[in-house]
């Protein structure tokens, strides 16, 4: 039933996946128009645009009537399948630049002599060590040698990095040491996106951590660049509603 802009307001659900984009465009009565277009990558939020534009023109409603767009997107996903991320550095406690690579130490597949681990995200000559150390009670052993950052600034910089994930031995008791790298990068190169374990995911389990801020650093940038992108786009629309983004663990 078509409904007009004085029924509003309204609410919109968008779903990108590879193949395909679904939007979903609920009135105030509760009446759902639906609508599904073939996405566009790698520029996905073509197709959210376009499709949001198609539901709001048969409602006959205006941008400004939506309240709330909610997003669940498969970007992030895909480029960590295609290895499509950011250039990511990963800078770690001296001595344990190969956690991300040993991981847990256990073979997915116990008797399969072929197995090949999967390609790692960030390679190891991009895994770099910082002199320090804090003990798993977040008392502080080795103080951060603040002097080796300006040579670890130059090494980012010449291997043009976008990202950077840094995971410091315990950090999950003790941030300060990634908060002090962390201010360091920022401030001495603004262009690079930054990742903290301590903010991501402070909890015990080294490889856990690890792995978790380098996803996030590795999708950061390319996040990003895509959710700029459909914030400038809904804006044309005349849409300034909250933009809420559905995460993997469903909140």
């Amino acid at each position: 039933m078509p409904t007009t802009a004085g029924q509003g307001p309204f609410r919109i659900g968008a779903d990108v996946g590879g193949t395909f984009t679904d939007i979903v465009l609920i009135d105030a009565r509760g009446d759902i128009r639906t609508h599904k277009v073939p996405s566009t990558p790698p520029h996905f939020e073509r197709a959210v645009l376009r499709a949001v534009a198609d539901r709001l023109g048969v409602a006959g409603a205006p941008g400004a009537a939506v309240t709330e767009v909610a997003h669940g997107t498969t970007v992030a996903t895909n480029a960590i399948l295609e290895h499509e991320g950011a250039r990511t550095a990963l800078i770690t406690t001296k001595g344990f630049r190969d956690v991300l690579a040993l991981r847990r130490i256990r073979a997915p597949q116990m008797y399969n002599l072929f197995f090949d681990k999967p390609k790692d995200l960030v390679e190891r000559h991009l895994r770099f060590e910082l002199t320090e150390r804090v003990s798993a009670a977040g008392e502080v052993l080795i103080a951060p040698q603040e002097s080796e950052l300006p040579m670890l600034k130059e090494k980012l910089e010449a291997e043009q990095v976008e990202s950077v994930a840094v995971c410091l031995l315990h950090s999950y008791a003790f941030p300060r040491h990634e908060t002090i790298v962390g201010d360091f990068l920022k401030e001495h190169l603004p262009r690079v996106q930054v990742s903290l374990s301590s903010d991501v995911l402070p909890e015990r389990k080294e490889y856990e951590r690890t792995a978790t801020t380098v996803v996030n650093a590795y999708v950061r940038p390319v996040m990003q660049h895509y959710l700029n992108a459909l914030r400038s786009g809904l804006r044309e629309l005349a849409v300034e509603a909250p933009l809420l983004i559905m995460q993997s663990a469903g909140g």
